[in-house]
C-alpha cells in the first residue's frame, strides 16, 4: 500500500478515464469499465469511495448496468461512498440513485476541482464510518475519551458527520456513548 486513499473509478469512456485518473493523482486510483470488473475491484481493494458512471456496457446509453452496479457495491460494502456521474440531461436518474443509496451525484462535463471536492467530502464521511462504526446501521458509537478530551480531528469528524447526515437520520447522526 502506498499510503494514498483508495478511489475506484467505474467509467467506460477511455477519454474520461484518463481525465479522471489525472484529476486524482493524490489517490491510489483503480479504473474499470464494467460492472463485473467494479465488483471484483470492490472485493479486492475495498475502496472507501467509488465514482460510478451509470451508463455502462452493455447498456451504455441506459442506466440498468450502472444501477445494478450501485446495488451490488452497496450490498457488498455498505459504507462505501458511491458518487454517480451522469450526463447533463440525466438528473432524474441521479436523484433515483441517491434514493437507492448513492452518496452524491455529479453531472458531466467533468470539472476537476468540483469533482475532487465531492470525492474529498465522501472520503471524510467514509473515514468517519470506518473509525466510528454503526451498530446495525442505526447509530454511531463514539469512544468516551473523545467526549472527555475532544481533539481537533474528532471535532472535524463530528462536524462532517453532522453536515453529511451520516446514517440517514435527518441532519444529525444518532450517536451512542458507551456506558450511558
Amino acid at each position: 500500500m502506498n499510503g494514498r486513499p483508495k478511489l475506484l473509478i467505474v467509467e467506460d469512456d477511455p477519454g474520461l478515464q484518463s481525465q479522471m485518473r489525472w484529476c486524482f493523482d493524490a489517490y491510489d486510483v483503480g479504473v474499470v469499465d464494467t460492472r463485473e470488473m467494479a465488483i471484483a475491484e470492490i472485493r479486492r481493494r475495498e475502496p472507501p469511495v467509488v465514482i460510478l458512471d451509470l451508463g455502462l456496457p452493455p447498456d451504455a446509453e441506459g442506466t440498468t448496468e450502472g444501477v445494478a452496479a450501485l446495488d451490488e457495491i452497496l450490498s457488498l460494502a455498505p459504507y462505501t461512498k458511491v458518487i454517480v456521474v451522469t450526463g447533463n440531461d440525466d438528473k432524474q436518474n441521479s436523484v433515483k440513485s441517491i434514493g437507492l443509496g448513492a452518496y452524491d451525484f455529479y453531472q458531466k462535463p467533468i470539472d476537476p476541482d468540483l469533482l475532487n471536492l465531492v470525492v474529498q467530502r465522501a472520503g471524510r464521511a467514509a473515514l468517519i464510518l470506518n473509525k466510528y462504526p454503526y451498530n446495525n446501521g442505526h447509530c454511531m458509537v463514539i469512544p468516551r475519551r473523545h467526549l472527555v478530551e475532544p481533539d481537533h480531528f474528532f471535532e472535524q469528524e463530528l462536524h462532517v458527520a453532522e453536515r453529511s447526515g451520516v446514517g440517514n437520520h435527518g441532519p444529525y447522526p444518532r450517536i451512542v456513548l458507551p456506558g450511558h
